[in-house]
């Protein structure tokens, strides 16, 4: 089963997207707590920070996990005033671990850059998560763009805010999340998922045959489209309305023409259609409803309008 407090905090930390970290403390001891973070358990980890309590940046030249994986080049920034939180990381990704396949690695990702510009406006905290993840076969560019609002933020500074929402979660268990939850509201406004392939149909071709020596260009394109034609197939048992059901085949349309290299480019855009926002205490039924039946979370694909378009 789920667990409503871990849930709950998702979905806050999420929404409001934010820094994990306290943030009355100042920006550079939070990056450098950041960065910190990113090192435990990393033998000979180095790492320098500079700034103030405003605005600060951490870099470190490489970050090496035991599993083979190793950051490069790490770069966290930070910046707070009383109305504004910006956060940003950008590092490189290198594998090291002999087992993996050169044809894999075209797949996997090289850089990751995100940001999450924020800004609390009297009742209304609004924040964004963009990112881009580029790989040798692809770059996956996404946006999220979400809020929370609530009386209690009112006249309030953004440290002030987490604060009282650290502490309300520390206090929530399941007797009293009912109570805690209902000053809040949610919103996830906008997410857009924006895919460039690079010579991807290929270079997945190449992966599939050296497995199979004998798989052909023909069973791949087939293995592809099937898959396309199957994401109807599994959304019709979720109850998806017509048009939801339509606009997320086009999506999957859009991707498979990826997959193919037909296409160079697919921009996937879902916006929310109607201005209301969630009701945060309602969650716990939501969840409870999730748990028993994942596909329940697939209805609310008809809250929002999807538009596709490619290149």
């Amino acid at each position: 089963m789920l667990n409503f407090k871990n849930a709950t905090y998702g979905v806050l930390m999420a929404l409001c997207l934010t820094s994990p970290l306290h943030a009355k403390i100042s920006a550079k001891d939070s990056v450098e707590k950041a960065m910190i973070g990113l090192g435990k358990g990393v033998s000979n980890f180095t790492y320098d920070c500079q700034g103030n309590d405003v605005k600060a940046s951490c870099v470190a030249k490489k970050i090496d996990y035991e599993d083979g994986i190793g950051f490069r080049n790490v770069k966290l920034d930070y910046m707070i005033d009383n109305k504004n939180l910006n956060g940003a990381i950008s590092f490189d990704i290198q594998v090291s671990d002999p087992r993996v396949d050169r044809e894999i690695l075209e797949f996997t990702p090289k850089r990751v850059v995100c940001s999450s510009p924020s800004n609390l406006q009297g009742k209304t905290y609004k924040g964004q998560l963009n990112c881009e993840i580029s790989a040798p076969t692809y770059v996956l560019k996404t946006r999220g763009v979400g809020s929370m609002e609530s009386h209690r933020f009112l006249n309030k500074d953004i440290d002030k805010v987490f604060d009282d929402l650290e502490q309300m979660l520390e206090d929530i268990d399941d007797s009293n999340m009912q109570q805690k939850l209902k000053d809040f509201k949610v919103d996830i406004r906008e997410i857009v998922l924006d895919v460039k392939g690079i010579q991807f149909a290929n270079k997945m071709f190449n992966v599939l045959k050296k497995d199979d020596p004998n798989f052909t260009k023909e069973q791949y394109n087939a293995t592809v489209n099937m898959g396309v034609a199957m994401v109807p197939v599994g959304l019709a048992n979720a109850r998806v309305s017509e048009s939801s059901l339509e606009q997320v085949s086009k999506a999957a349309a859009a991707l498979g023409d990826i997959a193919l290299s037909k296409k160079q480019q697919a921009i996937i855009t879902l916006k929310r259609k109607s201005a209301a926002m969630l009701e945060l205490a309602d969650l716990p039924d939501l969840i409870a409803k999730i748990d028993a039946d994942p596909s329940v979370l697939l209805k609310y694909l008809d809250e929002y309008e999807i538009s596709v378009v490619t290149r």
